[in-house]
C-alpha cells in the first residue's frame, strides 16, 4: 500500500476556478504543480490497483458528484508522474473519493491511497 500526501485540494466543477471554467493552458498549470509534488515521492502502483483519494477541506462539504471531479488532476498527474500506468479502468480497478472536515486552512490537504 502506498499512501502520498499533497499538500493542496484539487478543484471541483464548479466555482470560478472550477474545471467547466478553467481554460486548457490553466489546467495544465495545475496538473503540472501536482505532477511535481507527485514526482518527489518517487512511488511506483502496481499495474493494476486501486484508488482511494481523501480530501481534507475546512470550508464546505462537496456534493458527491462535485466530489468525484476532484479525481480529475489528480489521476492525470499521476499518470504523468508515473505512478500509475494509466488511468483507465483496466489499470484502476476501483477509485474511491472521500471527504473529512479539519479547522483550519494549514491542515487541508489531500491523501492518495494506493492499494
Amino acid at each position: 500500500m502506498l499512501k502520498i500526501q499533497v499538500p493542496l485540494l484539487a478543484p471541483g466543477l464548479n466555482g470560478p476556478k472550477g474545471l467547466i471554467r478553467m481554460h486548457f493552458a490553466a489546467y495544465a498549470k495545475v496538473k503540472d504543480v501536482w505532477t511535481w509534488h507527485l514526482k518527489k515521492e518517487r512511488h511506483k502502483a502496481p499495474d493494476v490497483c486501486a484508488i482511494t483519494i481523501e480530501r481534507y477541506y475546512c470550508s464546505q462539504p462537496m456534493d458527491i458528484d462535485n466530489l468525484y471531479s476532484t479525481c480529475k488532476i489528480p489521476l492525470d498527474a499521476m499518470k504523468a508522474a508515473k505512478i500509475i500506468v494509466d488511468d483507465n479502468p483496466a489499470c484502476v480497478a476501483s477509485l474511491r473519493c472521500l471527504q473529512f472536515k479539519v479547522k483550519t486552512r494549514k491542515e487541508e490537504c489531500t491523501w492518495i491511497v494506493i492499494e
